[in-house]
């Protein structure tokens, strides 16, 4: 690996892992996408009451999800489906927190020992009752479950379920709101943004 980004002139190793991971060109990808500001529906669809974070009017970077992530995704629509229904979830949030979490792969795992789709905890996927995290069916039901949970616990609030599902809800509950870190304040944004972006 060392020896093939070092061959890459021009490319930085951001450049690079973004390559490797998404199969896209980063200079591109991002001469492809602009700003623009992020309008949400209510996509807890168990809850009418309107969004109140203030994160919902603040412009971000417009990034489109790679076309590989998309593809990726693309066949398990058929469980998104199921799991959109069975946890009363907009279809657009569940593949949103998926191409954000793991850019529709499988068998992603992160440094935190989270894995699959939606990049569940051994902990969070045994509280959703998930036999296989590595499964996908069994994962984006149980990162589902969780997220429907999350929305009912934050009383239909987009962001601090999402915040909460990077985070933890305790984390949430301390700082009354989305947490100040970088990452979490990020993962909101970038979920929202690819909010914006689906069909």
């Amino acid at each position: 690996m060392a020896k093939h980004i070092t061959d890459s002139k021009g490319m930085g190793i951001a450049d690079k892992i973004f390559s490797s991971m998404t199969g896209e060109n980063l200079k591109k990808f991002e001469n492809d996408n602009q700003s623009k500001s992020i309008e949400k529906s209510n996509l807890f669809k168990g809850n009418s009451s309107s969004l109140k974070s203030e994160d919902i009017k603040s412009p971000v970077e417009k990034i489109s999800p790679s076309n590989k992530s998309l593809q990726r995704i693309d066949k398990y629509d058929h469980i998104i489906k199921d799991a959109a229904e069975k946890y009363d979830l907009d279809e657009k949030l569940i593949k949103s927190v998926i191409l954000t979490e793991s850019a529709g792969r499988a068998d992603a795992k992160s440094k935190a020992n989270a894995k699959g789709l939606m990049q569940l905890m051994d902990s969070t996927a045994t509280d959703m009752g998930v036999k296989n995290s590595w499964d996908p069916k069994d994962n984006i039901h149980g990162g589902a479950k969780y997220l429907s949970k999350l929305l009912n616990q934050f009383d239909g609030e987009v962001d601090l379920a999402l915040a909460a599902y990077n985070a933890g809800p305790g984390n949430v509950n301390k700082y009354n709101g989305i947490p100040p870190f970088k990452e979490t304040q990020a993962y909101v944004k970038r979920v929202n943004n690819y909010l914006n972006i689906l069909d």
